[in-house]
């Protein structure tokens, strides 16, 4: 979890972790010389739980690439998972990840759904996206990014392979997705249609901060993807999002829920 300036969100990032059904996890937040109480926040979850630890950056990188990579560099564990510093886990995450990862083949890296934060519950609902346009591979993700970074969990020898996330500027904001395409150059990649966590929309959020056509760009001249071109406008996006709500209902919320409350092995797309 990299972590800047985030006191009124981190405790409920932390807790949604510390309320994960499956226990045995360890927590690496890195905290980008926050300048507002977040580290000590943090501190005092480290105190009571030794299995969250607390690094800081010795200066501000302004790169949530390199935060991750120093946690992966300190990561202990088979499989690596991402959460952002204000966004949140459903208890269930890691558990039905995993049982992903068992569920056959050699699986490199498994996401899910996440609803957007919302005050409005229903508000969180126009969030719901097409699951069968979250399939990622290679041809899917040289077009668009249908990986939600805060929702994915993939193997740790894999993302060393691929030397973690790209600490270069010009990618700063996509820089989890250029990670996503190169795996899915060598690895097998799968989706979960389960919804698994809540993503905060912020106005002060990195896309937001971000000239992000400039950052597809720049991921499309060196990768020889078309994202850039890819992009449709807010009204398209809108109008694809209502036609595809009933199969998005139908996959996340009753063949879903009823997976996870039942305890059915998640479906998994591939």
């Amino acid at each position: 979890m990299p972590a800047f300036n985030m006191q009124d969100h981190i405790s409920a990032a932390i807790d949604s972790v510390l309320g994960q059904s499956f226990y045995d996890w360890e927590l690496i937040i890195i905290d980008d010389c926050s300048t507002d109480s977040t580290p000590q926040i943090i501190q005092e979850y480290a105190a009571n739980d030794p299995r969250i630890r607390l690094i800081r950056t010795n200066k501000n990188t302004n790169l949530p690439g390199a935060a991750r990579n120093i946690g992966i560099a300190l990561a202990t564990g088979r499989y690596i998972a991402f959460l952002d510093h204000d966004d949140v886990w459903r208890s269930i995450k890691l558990e039905r990840q995993l049982e992903a990862f068992s569920a056959g083949g050699s699986v490199d890296l498994v996401h899910s759904h996440l609803l957007g934060l919302h005050a409005s519950p229903f508000a969180k609902f126009t969030t719901l996206s097409n699951p069968f346009r979250r399939v990622a591979n290679k041809i899917t993700l040289s077009e668009r990014n249908v990986i939600q970074c805060s929702s994915v969990i993939v193997r740790s020898s894999t993302i060393k392979v691929h030397l973690g996330f790209s600490e270069d500027s010009e990618l700063r904001a996509v820089e989890d997705y250029d990670l996503w395409y190169r795996i899915s150059c060598s690895g097998k990649l799968v989706f979960v249609s389960e919804i698994h966590g809540q993503y905060r929309i912020s106005v002060s959020g990195t896309l937001a901060n971000t000239r992000l056509l400039d950052k597809l760009e720049n991921f499309d001249e060196r990768n020889g993807t078309q994202t850039a071109l890819y992009r449709r406008g807010k009204i398209k996006r809108r109008a694809a999002g209502i036609f595809a709500f009933p199969i998005s209902a139908y996959f996340y919320i009753v063949d879903g829920e009823f997976r996870i409350r039942t305890g059915i092995k998640p479906r998994i797309w591939s």
